[in-house]
């Protein structure tokens, strides 16, 4: 609750100061079109941005209720990363405990993805997606009761479906799910039906999308996003932000003290969660590969579900060695969330309208 009304007092100052740049004036542009059957033949035909509906939709509506201020053209983004952070925390919480979930958000608030909680894009929205598909699939693989895991292999199959309608690159949203549920079925040795049927459920908007997706492949790539595997590193540190130098401080700390063998270390959590914290944590490599083999442009801010991985792993590996770890890792998170803060208090002061 405390970080709810933090984040919402915060991130609302922010959308309220800061000035739309060109990419949010697209989406305005085309949220503002006379109705949705228009929004679609634009993205179809000649639209000058290319993304899938949702985003303009949600955009539309949001400007339909409260107005044409900043704050509200943000809102679909607003609310998208605030959901992301309530479903990473119970994710990590469950598996470790409330703290460890706190520390969660606290690292992706300090890293890229908060610069769009506050941005008239897809990105936040496909994070908040990202979470609520994460959650949904540790309900639907760890409860006992029928009809709560009917509802959770249904929210898998909307938030996997709803991240394509999103954005392109909303295919990242099922890279942790598939990769946690082979984790799953190597253990279990055998398939789990629905869940795997959920997942393709949540492929069927790819044969609505196809005119625009052609529509989108017929404009060439600007040099800047030009996919080239020299630009990984680039997308790992732009995604990460100063997350980057709190992850590789705690990771040789971390190192030096579960070497010790007096550390007295709880039980880790489950191996199938690791499994996808880890395909996020590739999300970078794979926006590249994507992009590459698809003829495309490839941005960082594509790749941004990867801070949840990181913030998973970071989390799950703090709980894993124990107390001397979970100490540290609590004071590099704080700091770096403050630094990052700081950073984005500048850009925002200066930005003031007038």
């Amino acid at each position: 609750a405390c970080f709810s009304a933090a984040y919402f007092a915060d991130v609302c100052f922010r959308a309220s100061r800061k000035q739309l740049w060109f990419d949010e004036l697209l989406t305005v542009f085309i949220a503002k079109l006379a109705s949705v059957h228009d929004i679609w033949q634009a993205l179809a035909t000649s639209a000058p941005d290319h993304n899938p509906p949702l985003v303009y939709i949600l955009t539309r509506a949001s400007m339909a209720l409260f107005g044409e201020s900043g704050i509200a053209i943000r809102l679909p983004a607003i609310v998208g990363f605030w959901v992301m952070a309530l479903a990473v925390f119970l994710f990590v919480a469950k598996r470790t405990s409330a703290f460890f979930g706190l520390l969660s958000i606290l690292f992706i608030s300090s890293t890229a993805a908060y610069d769009y909680a506050y941005e008239a894009r897809g990105y936040a929205v496909v994070l908040g997606l990202c979470g609520a598909a994460l959650l949904s699939w540790q309900v639907a693989a760890s409860t006992g009761s029928p009809l709560r895991r009917c509802f959770a292999l249904l929210s898998l199959a909307l938030c996997l479906a709803a991240s394509l309608f999103t954005h392109y690159f909303g295919l990242l949203v099922f890279v942790p799910i598939v990769c946690g549920e082979i984790a799953r079925s190597i253990v279990r040795r055998r398939l789990d039906a629905p869940v795997w049927i959920a997942v393709a459920a949540g492929l069927l908007p790819v044969a609505a999308l196809l005119p625009l997706l052609r529509a989108a492949r017929a404009y060439p790539v600007p040099y800047w996003a030009a996919p080239e595997w020299s630009k990984l590193v680039h997308f790992y540190l732009c995604v990460l932000g100063v997350g980057v130098s709190m992850l590789l401080f705690t990771a040789a700390n971390s190192w030096i003290v579960w070497r010790r063998p007096t550390v007295e270390r709880p039980k880790e959590p489950v191996r199938r969660e690791w499994a996808a914290a880890f395909g996020l944590m590739a999300c970078p490599a794979i926006t590249l590969a994507l992009a590459a083999s698809l003829h495309s442009a490839a941005a960082p801010r594509y790749a941004l579900p990867a801070v949840i991985g990181f913030a998973i792993a970071l989390s799950f590996g703090a709980y894993a060695i124990g107390k001397p770890i979970a100490a540290l890792t609590s004071i590099c998170i704080v700091l770096s969330f403050g630094a990052s803060w700081l950073m984005r208090d500048r850009v925002v002061w200066f930005a003031r309208p007038g």
